[in-house]
């Protein structure tokens, strides 16, 4: 008996040995297949390798290594989930720090940024962190500008991320096109302006300034210009220029304006304006109004380093790397971002809708985006059709029916605010039904209307006065001039106005203002005659307290006050921040989207 214990524990333990041999031996050919390349292979044979027994010393090592494998197949998910069950089995493993460094790879490899960046956080071994560190810097290398900066306001503001982005726009020659962007992260890093952004101009304060306007006048001279009745706008915008400019001198801040006619949309007539000497010698370029003027202008006002600034476009996109092109407007994306903000704050109901035209697709998209930052759902997002508004802004009331087949039903939905009963005769029967609101009241915050169409404005004020609820409405300051609808029910239905355009009627010395052009021109002035006057005073004023460069003021957060809107404040952007979002209340236009220091 005890001859054959012994026997037997002797097999067991030879046994036990072959055991442990072919399991060093499946080993030991996972790893050659793994050195020799042959990835999908090597992953099969560590898969058995990875089956935790009390014989199997290599689970660990076998699922690091079926992971790589993985890996190298490109087998992402695979991979993560091998490493995810190595950490969890042996939190004792000894090359813990390599796991996560792979474990960030395949994160990389998926685009899940936040989770690589956590494993690389994850890491104490130098060596290996210093290589997270380049890993990340590939990975982040190949996002674009666009990308990276959202990676970088979402993820904490890295540094490594901020020095890709600034070295990325430094490489492309496209650190002025980000430049509020690059600003913000060079402050963000404690880095120095100058390092980045060559100052490479001088700035002065003079006596007084010179002011170009290209303007389409379309005329052969300033004297003829009774002859040109057809091109207000442009006329009402110079007169205002000329009002401002008269005032300016009157109190000690002289401006020298020099009007050119750039005709219309064609280059030859902006070309040859550009080519005389003194143009060099101007202070400040108003205008030009069309695309093809814009852009000749915008290319000599940056290689001549001289301020201009566009008096009617939105358009940011079209200052391009201009350091020295502005927007005298709120720009379109400016405004969304704006708007949202303003949003946030004034409506508690967290759903909206957005109806815009084609044309303001880029301001009704940002706004959705910004929007739902606040965490706002936008159920609906819908380009307006012009040739149907009225259907289009009557699905805001739109209902189903609903038979009634007793008289409990009829009592118990009769009291509903968003049904009504109703009875028709069909077949020469009575049928009483109910029409039953698809878009329940109070289920929607808001509304955003783009279009400053007067037929979009009534049809959508006239549906949601229809409705029994309070859903708001946010459009456009040009529907106040629409006759056909009184203050009071733009009052009652608490209709938000956004006003990119700044003149707002009752505003500082807008009536005294309005006076003094009556007396002197004998006629109302117009918008185009406050914008002119608005910017030509405002930036005058500026000139002769900054300098030339009248933007280093903008740079350290300067708030101007205007005589007739709510004023200027570009700090490091290029269009102005100060969105007036307007409300009629007690009788009187107020705006109810000021910060502190516009008061």
């Amino acid at each position: 008996m005890i001859r054959i214990l012994i026997s037997i524990i002797f097999i067991g333990g030879f046994l036990q040995g072959l055991n442990a041999q072919n399991f060093q031996a499946e080993y030991l050919e996972a790893k050659r297949l793994f050195n020799n390349q042959e990835f999908k292979l090597a992953k099969g044979a560590f898969k058995t390798l990875t089956i935790e027994t009390p014989k199997n010393k290599f689970a660990a090592f076998s699922s690091f290594y079926f992971g790589l494998s993985a890996y190298k197949s490109e087998a992402y998910d695979e991979a993560k989930d091998m490493w995810l069950q190595l950490l969890t089995k042996y939190p004792d493993f000894k090359q813990k720090d390599e796991v996560y460094l792979w474990l960030a790879s395949a994160y990389f490899e998926k685009n899940d940024f936040l989770r690589a960046n956590s494993y690389l956080g994850k890491i104490r071994n130098k060596p290996l962190k210093d290589k997270g560190q380049d890993l990340k810097a590939v990975y982040l290398s190949k996002l674009d500008i666009s990308d990276l900066l959202d990676v970088y306001n979402d993820h904490g503001k890295d540094e490594l991320i901020g020095n890709i982005i600034l070295d990325q726009l430094l490489l492309k020659d496209s650190l002025y096109a980000y430049e509020s962007k690059a600003l913000a992260i060079i402050h963000d890093l404690n880095y120095k302006e100058e390092d980045y952004f060559a100052l490479d101009y001088k700035n002065e304060l003079k006596d007084s300034y010179n002011v170009a306007v290209l303007l389409p006048f379309g005329f052969d001279s300033l004297e003829a210009a009774d002859r040109v009745a057809s091109n207000r706008v442009v006329m009402d915008i110079y007169e205002g220029l000329k009002f401002a400019v008269e005032q300016l001198a009157g109190e000690g801040l002289p401006i020298n304006l020099f009007p050119y006619d750039t005709k219309g949309n064609q280059s030859g007539p902006t070309k040859s304006i550009l080519s005389n000497d003194e143009m060099k010698g101007m202070d400040l370029i108003i205008g030009p109004l069309f695309v093809r003027p814009f852009r000749l202008v915008h290319a000599f006002s940056k290689e001549n380093k001289i301020n201009m600034i566009s008096p009617r476009t939105t358009n940011v996109m079209a200052m391009g790397d201009n350091p020295f092109s502005f927007l005298y407007n709120v720009g379109d994306r400016t405004q969304a971002i704006k708007l949202a903000e303003y949003a946030n704050k004034a409506f508690s109901n967290k759903n909206a809708f957005v109806f815009y035209e084609q044309r303001d697709s880029l301001l009704a998209a940002t706004y959705k985006n910004e929007l739902e930052k606040y965490e706002f759902e936008v159920p609906v997002f819908e380009r307006l059709k012009m040739d149907s508004l009225k259907e289009q802004a009557q699905s805001l009331k739109s209902f189903y029916e609903l038979p009634l087949r007793s008289k409990y039903l009829e009592d118990s939905l009769s009291s509903l605010r968003h049904v009504s009963i109703e009875t028709k005769r069909v077949n020469g029967a009575v049928v009483t039904y109910a029409e039953i609101l698809k878009i329940l009241p109070d289920s929607v915050g808001h509304i955003f209307v783009t279009s400053k169409s007067r037929l979009a404005a009534s049809n959508f004020i006239t549906t949601i006065i229809e409705r029994p609820d309070t859903i708001e409405i946010i459009g456009q300051g040009s529907w106040l001039t629409i006759e056909a609808i009184p203050y009071s029910q733009f009052e009652e239905n608490k209709v938000n106005f956004v006003m990119p355009s700044l003149i707002t009627p009752g505003q500082g010395e807008y009536e005294n203002l309005r006076k003094d052009f009556i007396s002197q021109y004998k006629s109302l002035p117009s918008e185009g005659h406050f914008t002119g006057y608005d910017l030509m005073y405002t930036f005058g004023t500026l000139m002769h307290k900054n300098g030339k460069y009248f933007q280093e003021g903008f740079r350290k957060g300067q708030f101007v006050k205007s005589k007739i809107s709510q004023g200027f404040q570009y700090n490091k952007e290029r269009d102005n921040q100060v969105l007036p979002v307007v409300k009629i209340i007690d009788s009187q236009l107020k705006n109810v989207n000021q910060s502190e220091n516009e008061y």
